[in-house]
This record gives C-alpha cells, structure tokens and sequence, in this order.
C-alpha cells in the first residue's frame, strides 16, 4: 500500500464539530483523480493521556469515549456536488477509536468526505484520516560500501520525515553526545511502510543487523497494515534484529494477534527525578543471556509508553520485567528462542548518564558481528 495523503500526522490534536448539529460532514481534496483501496480513520486516542501538573500517570483513556463516532459513512465525488456512497462503508453502532476501511474495491476520485450521523459525547471529532493506494515498496537508495558493516534502521514513525536521523542512528554512529562505539559502522535508514522481506532480500549487500525504533507517538495509534512488510521480515529473518519500544511490541504483533494491551498507566521516564516521582520501577532480569553482558541487575531504562505485550507470540521467551508499586507488571525484554531476535520495552540508544541499558545496543552488535562471521567462514 502507498500512503498519498496524510491529514494530522500528530494524532493527538483533532478536528471537532459543532456541538449544534445535528449531523456533520468532512471534505478531502486530494488534488487529483486517486484510485483509493484503503482509508484509514482515527476517531479517538487510546492508552493514557498525561495531563499538565499530573505527578501520576495512572489514568486509562479507553474510558473516556467523547468524540468517538458511532454512525458514519464514506462517499466520494467528480465535481464536489454529486455524492456516492463507498461501497460496505456504512458503520452503525460503533465505538472504536480507529477503523480500517479495505474497499472489495477501487474507487477512482478526487474527492472524498465522511458523513456523520452519530458520535458520542457533546461533538464528533476525527484525530487523523489516511488514504491509500496500491503499491509496492521501491528499493531503498543503497549506500556506496566497501563493507557491510551496516545496520539498516527500519523506522516506525508514520511520518516520512521522522523516519530519517533518528536518535538510534545517533547512537549507532557516536553522534550528539552519544558515546563511540569500537566499530566502523554505516547506517541505512528506511521507514517501516516502505519494507518488506522481497525488499531486504534484494538488498546486496545484506545489513549485518536490523533496529526497530521506537514509534514517537502511541504505537497503538497507528495504522498496523503499515508495518505488514516488517512483520514479514520478522517471521522469516535470520538477520539479527533489536525492536525497540514500539519495534519491541511489533515482535509480539507479528503474530497478527492482539498481543499487545494498554497497562492502564504510563511509563515516562527522561530523568533521575521522574524515575521517583512517577513511580517507574527498575528492569529485574529474570533469564541470564548474552545481552545483558556488563550490566547490573537491577537496572533503570528510559521508558515512554502505556502499552505493553500482555502475551508472549509463540517462539519467544521473556528475559526480563519490571513491576511498580501499584502491581503494573510489564515484560521488559524478549527474545526469540531459536534466532538473534531481541526486544526491550526501554530505549537503550538514549544519551541519559543513569541509563544502565546502553550496554544492550553495543552487546547486540557484537553478538551481530560474531553472527556474521561465523556464517562468513561457513
């Protein structure tokens, strides 16, 4: 799928009708006759929302439904006068904060709007519309190499631009304050919608690792279908791969199951003083492995989410949790049983001088190069 238009990248702010009406309607100019297969709608926001002043997180938003739609439609137009309704996307009764619209089939126009008849609370709001096309991903813009001494960061950020420069690649190149790593590596960065397995196999050469960042934004907020490329690489790589955050609960969505839940708190730790206040428990290890070489046990790791796996996919084992004083559990760390394939809740690229995780991004790396090779001298 190719994505042409974005309407509300941020997914936190929101258009909103008038309390009023008794019906509302949006218009979508895409600037050109489209052939759309997929629209995307946003309608609330899901998992915690920290409030200003809050010393405490622990507030479960899939309680507040206001603004959700629950009576609404998709129709399309040539000339912004005639309406037709999209075929099988009429939804009544509804209380979901996203929806996923598959047409059975292509609708060709510029013009497209959604006609609200229902909504819960004072007025309808809509946080962030997409609309999409088929397509297949292109081959990334290779890097000229002598060697390939690179990882491929695959980013899980919706946004095009969000996707390029990122923090992991700061860490991964010792830049901005990040500490040198005793390695010569290259970085390739490409976003998770443009991925797939038929793409990284023609890759040549082959990264010698794969990072899955972090998501900038609630995870659970973000169209799935967009990550249906890193799923398959997940599910059929080799390759040793690290997910992140976000690219750690992707791990466990692979599955194509809900695995992944809201832990009815958040977790936002950046400095000392939040690891206190905001009651963020340390990362116990409960399973001895390589990843953990050179680190202490406990140990804290910086953490922004309110979503975590709630079930392990087959084939993994978890390696390490935490658990705060009011009996939040989450699992911390994972890794698949048979490959090079970890996960951690926790972002251990970040520069924070009390992050006791850095050491996972370098053991990762020297577990990959060993990886590589051993296979090079097979």
């Amino acid at each position: 799928m190719e994505k042409i238009q974005d309407y509300d990248e941020s997914g936190v702010t929101y258009w909103e009708g008038a309390a009023d009406d008794e019906g509302h309607w949006v218009k979508f100019d895409l600037g050109y006759k489209t052939a759309i297969s997929r629209i995307w709608l946003l309608c609330g926001l899901a998992g915690w929302y920290r409030q200003k002043n809050r010393k405490y997180a622990y507030l479960n938003q899939d309680t507040d439904l206001t603004g959700r739609l629950t009576a609404y439609k998709w129709e399309y137009s040539h000339d912004e006068k005639h309406w037709t309704e999209v075929p099988h996307s009429q939804v009544i009764g509804s209380d979901a904060f996203r929806r996923d619209f598959v047409l059975p089939e292509t609708v060709c126009a510029r013009y497209f709007r959604i006609n609200i008849t229902k909504w819960i609370g004072h007025a309808p709001r809509i946080h962030e519309v997409s609309f999409y096309r088929k397509g297949q991903p292109e081959m990334p813009e290779t890097l000229e190499r002598e060697k390939d001494n690179y990882v491929l960061v695959i980013g899980t950020y919706c946004s095009e631009q969000m996707n390029q420069n990122t923090e992991l690649r700061d860490a991964l190149l010792g830049l901005k304050g990040h500490m040198a790593l005793p390695w010569d590596l290259e970085v390739m960065e490409v976003p998770a919608y443009k991925m797939s397995w038929e793409v990284l196999s023609s890759m040549d050469p082959k990264p010698m690792a794969i990072c899955l960042t972090g998501s900038g934004r609630w995870g659970e907020m973000l169209p799935r279908f967009e990550y249906n490329g890193v799923f398959e690489i997940i599910r059929n790589t080799d390759m040793p791969v690290l997910g992140i955050c976000n690219g750690h609960q992707l791990l466990a969505l692979q599955e194509e199951i809900t695995f992944v839940r809201n832990m009815g708190r958040s977790y936002y730790s950046d400095t000392v003083e939040s690891l206190l206040h905001e009651d963020i428990p340390p990362v116990q290890i409960e399973k001895a492995d390589p990843i953990f070489s050179g680190m202490t046990n406990p140990f804290f790791g910086p953490e922004y989410h309110s979503w975590s796996i709630d079930v392990m996919p087959e084939g993994f084992e978890v390696l390490a949790t935490s658990k705060d004083h009011q009996g939040h559990k989450c699992i911390e760390v994972i890794k698949a049983k048979d490959r090079l394939i970890y996960g951690t809740q926790f972002h251990p690229e970040k520069p924070y001088p009390w992050n006791g995780s850095k050491m996972i991004l370098v053991n990762f790396l020297y577990l990959s190069l060993i990886l590589r090779d051993t296979q090079d001298d097979m």
